[in-house]
């Protein structure tokens, strides 16, 4: 796993600090979930408005 820095703002990390606190794990974990589940999201958005097909999204998505 590769480590990247980045700044975060306030809204987002307020978002990352809910999420902590829902599911009772650390900010670290609830941000890589949060990227996750947008990069998911990105995938079937471009999929649905037909920029990639669906075995791109397969292969993007493992």
């Amino acid at each position: 796993m590769k480590v990247r820095s980045l700044r975060i703002p306030q809204d987002i990390d307020q978002a990352i600090e809910y999420v902590s606190k829902v599911e009772k794990t650390e900010k670290s974990q609830s941000l890589r979930k949060l990227a996750r589940l947008g990069f998911e999201y990105y995938v079937a958005k471009a999929y649905g408005d037909g920029r990639i097909t669906l075995r791109d999204a397969s292969m993007l998505l493992n």
